[in-house]
């Protein structure tokens, strides 16, 4: 009787132990940026970045290329009643901006859901000469 008593309460610690880590999981986002300048003109001038970042809580990431072009993200886990612990879909905000730190973009709740392990492309042709390409690729670590 007492060794089924601690086979139960190993079974519920396994248990628990599973919940835990699963609600403590990071979103890890894979950005690449690549700005292109001139673009219609004879001379296209592109410039690139890529970078993985973690992010923790509701803590905004920034990632600034060295031409300036700068993009803040925020990246949470969507809702759903229908899975149990962290959901496979990734719900992003955020704003980009030009060089001079002007608004470009600003990426609402709702507008950028990505599923994990799944890669989303956004193309922005505000700018009369310039095309501005952000791919994110959220994991989870």
């Amino acid at each position: 009787m007492l060794y089924r008593h601690t086979i139960y309460r190993l079974v519920y610690i396994v248990i628990g132990l599973m919940i835990w880590v699963d609600a403590f999981a990071i979103i890890r986002l894979n950005v690449g940026i690549v700005h292109q300048r001139g673009v219609g003109t004879g001379l296209t001038i592109v410039s690139e970045l890529y970078v993985v970042e973690d992010v923790l809580g509701k803590e905004a990431v920034v990632f600034k290329m060295n031409n300036g072009v700068t993009l803040k993200l925020n990246a949470m886990f969507s809702n759903s009643l229908k899975e149990f612990g962290p959901s496979s879909m990734i719900n992003i905000t955020g704003s980009l901006y030009n060089s001079k730190g002007e608004v470009i973009r600003i990426f609402n709740e709702g507008e950028i859901v990505v599923k994990i392990g799944e890669e989303k492309l956004i193309i922005n042709k505000t700018l009369s000469d310039q095309v501005i390409e952000l791919s994110i690729l959220p994991t989870v670590r």
